[in-house]
C-alpha cells in the first residue's frame, strides 16, 4: 500500500467536520438530481475519503475516471482485490496513461473502521469515496458490489456494468470489460460494448 490509513479517530472526524459544511450532492447542470446515462455527462459530485479528504469528480476531467462500487464484507468485490489482482492489474497496465481509480461505498458499506482495515488488507493505492446516504449511488443506479463506471476525458459515461464475465465469487472470468473499455477509449475507439449485468452484493436503495 503506497499511502497509509491514517489514524481512524482523526480520520472520523475530517469526515464528519466534511459532511456537517458539505451537503453531499450529484446534480446535472439544471440543478435537477442527476441521473447516469451512457453517452451522456456523468453525474458530478464530491464526497469525502477515508482519508477526510474531499474528491470531486469535476477534478479529474480530462483523465479516465473508474468508479468501482464496493463493500469491505461483499466476497464478489474480494475477488477482484484480495483472491485475485484484476484490479491491481488494470492499474499496473494503466499506469501514467491518465486513468483515475476511485472506490465508493454507500449506505451500510460506508462504515470507516471496517473499510479501513479492508484498504489495507487488499493493498488499496487509490482513495475510498464514502456515500453514507446513497446519493450518489441513487445518480448512477448503482445496485451491487462490485459495480463499475468508466467515464472518459470529457466527462461522458461510457460503460456501466461488470468487472469481467464470470459471476461466481472466486475466479477470474475469461472477458475483462473494464480493461476492454478503457484500452478502446485509450485508443480513440468507440465501445461495442457499454453496459453489462453487474453481478455481487445488492446495494441497498432509497426506499
Amino acid at each position: 500500500m503506497s499511502k497509509a490509513v491514517p489514524p481512524l479517530a482523526a480520520a472520523i472526524a475530517a469526515i464528519s467536520a466534511f459532511l456537517l459544511a458539505s451537503p453531499v450532492t450529484a446534480q446535472s447542470r439544471g440543478g435537477e438530481p442527476a441521473r447516469a446515462r451512457i453517452g451522456a455527462e456523468a453525474p458530478s459530485f464530491v464526497l469525502p475519503a477515508l482519508d477526510g479528504q474531499a474528491h470531486g469528480l469535476a477534478a479529474h476531467r480530462g483523465k479516465l475516471v473508474v468508479l468501482e462500487w464496493i463493500s469491505p464484507d461483499c466476497p464478489y468485490v474480494a475477488k477482484h482485490h484480495e483472491r485475485n489482482p484484476t484490479v491491481r492489474d488494470l492499474l499496473d497496465k494503466f499506469s501514467g496513461r491518465g486513468v483515475v481509480w476511485l472506490a465508493v461505498a454507500s449506505r451500510e458499506a460506508a462504515d470507516p473502521p471496517r473499510l479501513a482495515a479492508r484498504a489495507e488488507a487488499w493493498g488499496l493505492t487509490f482513495p475510498v469515496l464514502l456515500d453514507h446516504d446513497g446519493v450518489v449511488a441513487d445518480a448512477y443506479a448503482a445496485h451491487a458490489t462490485p459495480h463499475v463506471f468508466v467515464i472518459d476525458p470529457a466527462g461522458v459515461l461510457r460503460y456501466s456494468g461488470a468487472i469481467d464475465d464470470n459471476w461466481s465469487p472466486d475466479t477470474v472470468g475469461a472477458t475483462n470489460y473494464v480493461e476492454i473499455a478503457l484500452s478502446t477509449l485509450l485508443a480513440g475507439g468507440r465501445l461495442e460494448r457499454t453496459v453489462t449485468v453487474p453481478y455481487g452484493c445488492p446495494i441497498r436503495t432509497r426506499n
